[in-house]
């Protein structure tokens, strides 16, 4: 088991928030992420303190809640939305 508090592992994810493909609901796209952070926890052995951040960028104005709720729910960040002005 490698223990997992010696590191952070985090993700920035920069979108127009327009999900057109795939999961466009929130708690629909979290349990997937949640399913495979989970799924890397085991394959690399990590301890279960283990966990990725996700800080969350969005312009467009699309789905913003969608882009909102993965960041709180894999960070203590919160979404920032940038203006496209």
């Amino acid at each position: 088991m490698i223990d997992s508090r010696t590191f952070d592992d985090n993700v920035i994810l920069f979108t127009d928030g327009m999900a057109n493909e795939g999961l466009a609901e929130s708690t629909e796209l979290v349990a997937e992420i949640e399913r495979r952070v989970d799924a890397l926890r085991d394959d690399c052995h990590f301890a279960a303190d283990y966990a990725v951040k996700f800080s969350t960028l969005g312009t467009g104005g699309f789905l913003p809640e969608l882009v909102y709720d993965v960041g709180q729910a894999f960070s203590s960040d919160p979404f920032y939305f940038l203006d496209d002005r």
